[in-house]
């Protein structure tokens, strides 16, 4: 068994010595800073993991083992293998890290609202902080927001009157930063927030999503 930390790179406000400080052994990264469905060069993969395993005077090791992830880019989800530069790019990345030495190497092909949620940083009562997601909060945003076409009947009735009662009775200010959240969630696509009819445009099938979070929350 071996201990992995799921590492940002160095922009992110966690540091490899506060990895090291949890006891981790692993580091499992990815080049972020790369837009998704650019090809990753040997160049960069190889100066990411100098970067990794460069162990300062007195510090433990450390080992890029695992690249999470290589994006999958939106128009191979949605046109398959029409998408030929995306796809060819996509082979390049991962031709790249194996020529590091890297020989594990996870993808998401979620197809369409990656970790879904409405909350980033909900307060548990340890005092630590993590994602949630509120079935009744994202109901209001699909059914009242989104307004996405056919949306009232993937809904209980009970779903589209508590829904209701949320949109109508929240401040504009959280519905707009639940908007922000939520839209900020699309795979293989961008990390930035989209517009509401940007976002529609890209997820139509968001029925079955919804359904998925719903059941695993």
């Amino acid at each position: 068994m071996r201990q992995g930390w799921r590492w940002f790179g160095p922009d992110a406000p966690v540091t490899l010595d506060d990895v090291r400080q949890t006891g981790a052994t692993n580091i499992v990264s990815a080049l972020h800073q790369v837009p998704i469905g650019r090809a990753w060069t040997e160049n960069e993969v190889c100066e990411r993991q100098t970067l990794i395993e460069t162990t300062p005077a007195g510090r433990s090791p450390l080992t890029w083992s695992v690249v999470e992830s290589i994006p999958i880019p939106d128009a191979v989800k949605r046109t398959g293998g029409k998408a030929k530069a995306e796809i060819e790019s996509w082979i390049a990345s991962l031709e790249a890290v194996a020529a590091c030495g890297i020989k594990i190497i996870c993808y998401n092909f979620m197809p369409v609202v990656d970790w879904t949620r409405t909350e980033l940083d909900f307060v548990t009562p340890t005092g630590a902080t993590a994602m949630r997601f509120d079935h009744e909060r994202f109901a209001a945003f699909d059914l009242f927001v989104l307004k996405r076409p056919g949306a009232e009947n993937d809904y209980s009735d009970d779903d589209r009157e508590r829904a209701k009662t949320v949109f109508e009775t929240m401040p504009e200010a959280d519905m707009a930063e639940i908007t922000r959240i939520i839209t900020s969630a699309l795979p293989g696509s961008t990390t930035e927030p989209m517009t509401v009819p940007g976002f529609l445009n890209a997820s139509p099938p968001i029925r079955a999503s919804t359904q998925a979070v719903s059941a695993r929350t």
